[in-house]
């Protein structure tokens, strides 16, 4: 008896794992690569602002990825917006307008 009611369990379990599997979105992975205009093949933080785009910090530099192409910011020297070093470890934001990048030389938006 313990064991009818095991495979019955066992049985609805996979159909209703099966069930839901045919529910999920059509995901597509992309593999970014230096060549693609990503900073650094070192990757030290990643975050997704409230607008989805991608912040991938690296030990070169920032690069933002909005689904379809890289855009990279590097610390200028004459440039003082520019991010305050090219080693970005960290990266967050105020929820609202701002991003946050924590670099070897302080943190700065």
């Amino acid at each position: 008896m313990m064991m009818k009611r095991f495979v019955s369990f066992v049985w609805m379990s996979c159909v209703a794992l099966l069930l839901t599997a045919q529910h999920l979105p059509n995901l597509q992975f992309r593999h970014l690569q230096v060549k693609d205009n990503l900073s650094h093949y070192s990757v030290m933080a990643l975050y997704q602002d409230a607008q989805g785009l991608i912040w991938i910090g690296t030990r070169n530099g920032v690069s933002v990825f909005d689904g379809q192409e890289l855009h990279t910011f590097r610390h200028q020297p004459d440039d003082p917006n520019s991010i305050m070093s090219n080693y970005v470890r960290d990266i967050t934001s105020n929820g609202a307008d701002r991003i946050y990048f924590l670099t070897l030389r302080g943190i700065c938006y």
